[in-house]
């Protein structure tokens, strides 16, 4: 009775392949760029919003808005900013789950100030 042939693979096949798997593993990653934040401009204010983000957070990206109007979504380790005029301002997050209804700050800037809102993740 003839035998089924058996194809074995070649005695270097598996150490090479462990090669090229660790060298694929110690490549650089791309470089990062970094990005110049310019000046507040003259007569108005900065208003930054950021999200820290972790392996437990919800990845929803909610709505951000400023006095009612969106101005942007809420990335997980997300930041952004908007320049606006001195004055009083209230900036509120959408919420989808129960846990962070009515997300919230008020807040009066001046000339020149910056501020710093944390948007709470949902997880």
């Amino acid at each position: 009775m003839p035998r089924k042939p058996v194809f074995a693979a070649p005695w270097w096949r598996s150490p090479a392949t462990a090669i090229v798997l660790v060298a694929a593993n110690c490549t650089p990653l791309p470089p990062t760029s970094s990005v110049a934040i310019p000046p507040i401009p003259a007569g108005e204010a900065r208003l930054w919003i950021y999200r820290d983000g972790g392996t437990r957070d919800a990845q929803q990206r909610p709505y951000v808005r400023l006095n009612g109007q969106i101005i942007g979504i809420s990335e997980p380790n997300g930041t952004f900013y908007r320049d606006v005029a001195p004055g009083h301002y209230t900036v509120t997050v959408d919420s989808y789950l129960s846990g962070y209804f009515h997300q919230f700050a008020d807040i009066s800037l001046a000339a020149g100030q910056e501020a710093y809102i944390k948007v709470l993740s949902q997880g």
